[in-house]
């Protein structure tokens, strides 16, 4: 495990300064730290599934197509997301999970009467039929900025720090051109993203299915 890993919260700062100690360079540059950054925060983006990165965003659509952007995540998250679920509340005052389902199915949908039933996503553009100019409760998965600046974290870094050691490790040595050593710390990173992705048992919505209509939520 790397030095100051595991459940340890890790500064970006931390982050850097652990990868010049293991790697006796003082010479490795914030600026070449920023670009290993954005790389590694690519990774987490597209491989990790953790519950940490899980949220519960609220917002009020005035049109549809509504955009993601419209959410309000926390600082250190981007509003870059994919949705796991689509919740509103009925006049009766239950909560309803609305369907995700595909494009023609929401078009077909969108001017009926009634409240909302279904859901698509598509890139940045969330559509729901029929329409209901009222408040959704999306779970989503986020996405988290990458990291810049000595005192910056994100929810990753507070909670798995070990995958930023490692991936920020197996960059330095790929410019050290170690290929042992990048190749070690490589095989480090892909182990910690599934013991994560393993552990975390992360809630996933199916997309792009036909379905009937709106579920309760319980």
């Amino acid at each position: 495990m790397a030095q100051g890993g595991g459940s340890v919260m890790a500064t970006y700062g931390e982050i850097k300064q652990h990868v010049r100690d293991v790697t006796h360079r003082a010479d490795l540059t914030d600026d070449l730290m920023d670009v290993w950054s954005a790389s590694v925060t690519a990774r987490v983006n597209d491989e990790l599934d953790s519950n940490v990165q899980i949220a519960r965003l609220s917002v009020t659509p005035s049109a549809n197509p509504w955009a993601v952007g419209e959410l309000q995540p926390s600082g250190d998250l981007d509003v870059g997301l994919r949705i796991l679920e689509l919740l509103t509340t009925a006049d009766n005052g239950d909560t309803y999970k609305l369907q995700a389902t595909s494009r023609d199915q929401v078009t077909q949908w969108v001017n009926e009467a009634g409240g909302p039933l279904f859901y698509c996503q598509e890139g940045n553009s969330v559509y729901v039929a029929p329409f209901a100019a009222q408040e959704y409760t999306v779970v989503c998965r986020l996405d988290v900025n990458a990291l810049k600046g000595n005192n910056k974290t994100n929810v990753v870094t507070n909670t798995h720090p070990d995958i930023y050691y490692y991936g920020m490790l197996q960059r330095a040595y790929e410019y050290m051109r170690d290929v042992e050593m990048a190749e070690r710390y490589r095989q480090l990173f892909d182990a910690e993203i599934e013991r994560v992705n393993m552990a975390s048992a992360r809630r996933a919505t199916p997309a792009n299915i036909q379905v009937s209509g709106a579920s309760t939520w319980h």
